[in-house]
């Protein structure tokens, strides 16, 4: 038997190298939940970003509605936050395209009308309850928005 003098020296892994490898591993199979938010005012989409993202959601969010299709599609959102009254087409223009797709299964209309909305939201829940719609009103209060989201 001989010794090899001349072998290359194998370091190990440290204690947190290791950890991250754990946690990589532990996650891939874990796909943080999505939000895709449309809302032609940067102001309240800078809102939604923060609390959700605070609260562990993948966020994507846009200011134009024509680029909705093509990001719903790519980014499989699971839950929808859409201003119902923008500049190039509105909420029931989204809504009525969505009907159409395997829609998320939480889609949250939010409006900063003060009539009641309530009426536009529930004509959009699917009769087989796959999604679930709600409705709120801007400005945003916080409490309730967290509540929201975390149902």
């Amino acid at each position: 038997m001989s010794l090899d003098i001349h072998a290359e020296i194998t370091t190990f892994p440290g204690p947190g190298e290791i950890r991250n490898a754990v946690l990589r591993r532990m996650n891939e199979g874990h796909r943080k939940r999505r939000l895709l938010a449309i809302d032609h005012e940067e102001k309240y989409l800078e809102f939604i970003q923060f609390v959700a993202e605070d609260m562990s959601f993948d966020v994507r969010t846009l200011t134009h509605s024509p680029e909705f299709a093509a990001e719903y599609q790519d980014f499989d959102p699971d839950v929808l936050l859409i201003d119902i009254m923008m500049p190039e087409c509105d909420g029931i223009e989204i809504a009525r395209w969505l009907s159409g797709c395997d829609s998320p299964k939480k889609i949250i209309f939010m409006s900063g009308l003060r009539s009641d909305f309530s009426q536009f939201s529930r004509a959009l829940t699917d009769p087989d309850g796959i999604h679930t719609v709600h409705s709120f009103r801007k400005p945003i209060n916080l409490g309730p928005f967290r509540d929201l989201l975390s149902s």
